[in-house]
C-alpha cells in the first residue's frame, strides 16, 4: 500500500510540474487601449515631456510608455507649432474646423473605452524621422484597430479648401515590422482611395509580421505635389494586441 501511495504522490508532482512549464511556456495577451494616458482640459496628450531635444536641437522630446510600448512625439513651438509622431485623445468631431483642431478627432470615436491614438507623420520633417512603437522585448504582434482621422476624411470629401484629392488619388498606410535593424514583414493597408474611404474602426491582423521590438508606421499617397505629400498622413490607432 506504501508503494502505491508513493507511487500516487510522485505522479501527481510530475503533472503538477509540467502543468507549471506549460503555463510558463504559454504567451501572455496584452492589449494597448490608451485608457492610461492622462489627457489636459481639451481631451488631447502629446506624452510626457522628456526635456530632451532631437539632434538638430529643433524639436522637444515627447514621450509615454504604456504597457511595454513606447510612443514618441517630436513637438516644435517656435517659430510656429509643428509636431509629428502620436497624441492621445478622447475628440470625437464629424466637420472641418477652421482652427483645425480636427487633427486631433476621430469621427466615431475611440474604439475601446474613450481614449484613443493618432498617428502623424509630418511632410516638413518626415525625412529626419519615422515614427514608431518601440516595445521593451521581443514580441508577437496580433492586431490592432485603425480608423481614419477626420483630417483625412474632410479631405477626402473636400470639405478641406487645401484638398488637391482626385477620383485617381490612393492613400496607403504601410505597417513594418523590425527585430533590430532587420525588417519581419510588411502590410499595406488602403485607408482611401477615389471617393471611398476606411469610416469605422477596422481590424487589422499583424501576425504576419512574426516576432519583432517594433514596428514602424508611414502613410504614402499618390495625391503629391512640389512640396511633397498633399494628402493628410494621419491614422487612428487603438487596441493593439500583442503576445509575449
Amino acid at each position: 500500500m506504501k508503494k502505491y501511495t508513493l507511487w500516487a504522490v510522485l505522479v501527481t508532482l510530475t503533472l503538477t510540474a509540467c502543468n507549471n512549464a506549460e503555463e510558463e511556456n504559454t504567451p501572455q495577451t496584452y492589449t494597448i487601449d490608451f485608457e492610461q494616458v492622462a489627457l489636459n482640459e481639451e481631451g488631447r496628450s502629446w506624452g510626457q515631456a522628456t526635456n530632451t531635444k532631437d539632434d538638430t536641437e529643433s524639436y522637444d522630446i515627447y514621450s509615454e510608455s504604456l504597457l511595454g510600448a513606447r510612443f514618441d512625439t517630436w513637438r516644435q513651438e517656435t517659430p510656429w507649432f509643428v509636431w509629428l509622431g502620436w497624441t492621445f485623445s478622447n475628440n470625437t468631431q464629424t466637420e472641418y474646423q477652421s482652427d483645425y483642431s480636427h487633427q486631433y478627432a476621430s469621427p466615431t470615436g475611440a474604439y475601446s473605452g474613450s481614449k484613443f491614438a493618432i498617428y502623424y507623420h509630418s511632410v516638413s520633417v518626415g525625412s529626419l524621422y519615422t515614427p514608431d512603437i518601440k516595445f521593451n522585448s521581443t514580441v508577437a504582434p496580433q492586431s490592432l484597430m485603425l480608423n481614419n482621422s477626420t483630417t483625412t476624411v474632410c479631405y477626402v470629401k473636400g470639405e478641406d479648401s487645401f484638398s488637391q484629392w482626385s477620383n485617381e488619388d490612393k492613400t496607403t498606410l504601410t505597417i513594418t515590422g523590425y527585430q533590430g535593424t532587420t525588417a519581419t514583414g510588411n502590410i499595406d493597408v488602403t485607408i482611401a482611395e477615389g471617393n471611398t474611404y476606411i469610416s469605422d474602426w477596422t481590424k487589422v491582423d499583424l501576425t504576419s509580421l512574426g516576432e519583432v521590438n517594433r514596428i514602424e508606421l508611414k502613410i504614402t499617397s499618390t495625391d503629391t505635389g512640389d512640396w511633397g505629400m498633399n494628402a493628410p498622413a494621419y491614422i487612428c490607432i487603438d487596441d493593439i494586441v500583442y503576445e509575449k
